[in-house]
C-alpha cells in the first residue's frame, strides 16, 4: 500500500523543495487569522485565494525559482495534510457500494464534519472510478468569499494538481457544478447537457467516498487501536519561530469498511450457496446498499430536560442480507 502512495509523499516533499521555508510562512500566515487576515473557517487549514496571494509575493522575492501554476493549490492541500498524513484506505466491497449508492442531495452539514484539513482517500487496488483514476486522491475544506467549499484534488500522472471545488451553499452537486463553472469561467456548454451528465457522473462517486468518513458511525479503524475520528495536531510553540506545526513522522493509515465489507461478501456467500442448493423456500433478500439520513435534537422543549440541538445525520446502509444484522430500523 505504501508503494502505491509514494507519488504524494513525493509531490509533498517537491512543493517544500520550490521554497524550502514555505511551511513556516505558512504558519506564520495561520496566525494572523483574525487579526490582520479576515478570520476564515478554521476546518480550512489555509484558503486558496490566499495561497494565490502569496504565491504572487514569492515569486517577486526568488524570481530564479519556478512555480508551477498549481502551486497555490499545492499550499492549501498539502499543507493540511502535512502534519496528519492521514491515509483513509478503502475495502473493495463497501466502495463498490459507497460509489453505486445515490446521492440526491448536497449534505453540506455532513461534508463539513471531514475528519482532518485535508485527508488522502486510497482506492482498492485495481478499482478504476474512470479512465486513468488514481490511486488516491485529497479531500479538504476550503474557504472563500464567506463560503466554504470541499475541494477534490486529484495528482495527475505528470506530477501536476487538478482541483475539483464543490460549492456546499448549492442544493445539489448539480447546482455546485453550475456555480463553481461560472466562477471558474469554464464554458457554458460545457456545463450543460451530456458534459455536465459526465461532470455529475465522475464527481458524485469520489464524493461519496468523502461523505461516508463523515457519515454517523463509520466502519473505520486503524492498527494502532487510535479512535476515530483523531484529534486534530496541535501547534508547537518554538523559541525561534513561534507556533508550528511540524510534520508527521510517517503515514497513518486508516481502515475503512473492513467489518461491512465481511459482512457483504458473506451475504454473496450465502446467495450464491443458495442458488447452487436444493433448498425450496424463499429465495434469501438482498437489501439495495444506500444512504439513510436522519434528525437527531429536541424537537420540543420539555420542563426538567435539557434541550438538545438539531443536527442532521446521515448513514450509509450497506446491501446485506436481512437474515445477518440490519440496521436499518434505527
Amino acid at each position: 500500500m505504501k508503494n502505491r502512495l509514494q507519488a504524494y509523499l513525493d509531490a509533498l516533499a517537491e512543493t517544500g523543495k520550490a521554497f524550502p521555508n514555505i511551511w513556516k510562512t505558512l504558519d506564520l500566515n495561520r496566525t494572523r487569522r483574525g487579526k490582520d487576515l479576515p478570520a476564515w473557517d478554521d476546518r480550512c487549514f489555509f484558503p486558496l485565494s490566499f495561497s494565490l496571494s502569496l504565491t504572487g509575493t514569492l515569486r517577486k522575492e526568488f524570481p530564479e525559482t519556478a512555480f508551477p501554476a498549481d502551486y497555490p493549490a499545492r499550499l492549501s492541500v498539502l499543507g493540511g495534510w502535512r502534519p496528519g498524513l492521514d491515509v483513509y484506505v478503502f475495502e473493495r466491497e463497501i466502495a463498490e457500494g459507497i460509489v453505486d449508492s445515490e446521492i440526491t442531495t448536497l449534505p453540506a452539514d455532513v461534508l463539513l464534519r471531514l475528519p482532518a484539513w485535508t485527508v488522502l482517500i486510497a482506492l482498492p487496488e485495481g478499482m478504476y472510478l474512470c479512465d486513468d483514476t488514481p490511486a488516491a486522491f485529497w479531500a479538504s475544506l476550503n474557504h472563500n468569499d464567506g463560503k466554504t467549499f470541499l475541494l477534490l484534488s486529484f495528482l495527475l500522472p505528470n506530477g501536476r494538481f487538478a482541483i475539483a471545488p464543490i460549492d456546499l451553499a448549492e442544493k445539489t452537486l448539480e447546482d455546485s457544478i453550475r456555480a463553481c463553472g461560472r466562477k471558474m469561467q469554464i464554458p457554458e456548454n460545457l456545463m450543460k447537457g451530456q458534459g455536465l451528465e459526465n461532470t455529475k457522473s465522475f464527481l458524485s462517486r469520489f464524493l461519496s467516498l468523502v461523505l461516508y468518513l463523515c457519515s454517523n458511525d463509520p466502519d473505520i479503524r486503524n492498527d494502532a487501536g487510535e479512535t476515530f475520528p483523531p484529534a486534530r495536531p496541535a501547534a508547537k510553540r518554538t523559541k525561534r519561530d513561534g507556533w508550528r506545526l511540524f510534520q508527521a513522522q510517517g503515514l497513518r493509515i486508516w481502515r475503512v469498511g473492513e467489518s461491512i465489507s465481511r459482512e457483504i461478501r458473506s451475504g454473496r456467500e450465502a446467495l450464491t450457496a443458495y442458488e447452487s442448493g436444493t433448498h425450496k423456500g424463499p429465495r434469501p433478500h438482498i437489501r439495495r446498499a444506500h444512504w439513510h439520513g436522519f434528525w437527531s435534537g429536541t424537537i420540543k422543549e420539555k420542563e426538567g430536560i435539557t434541550p438538545k440541538p438539531r443536527t442532521f445525520g446521515l448513514r450509509w446502509l450497506p446491501p446485506i442480507s436481512v437474515a445477518m444484522k440490519d440496521d436499518d430500523d434505527e
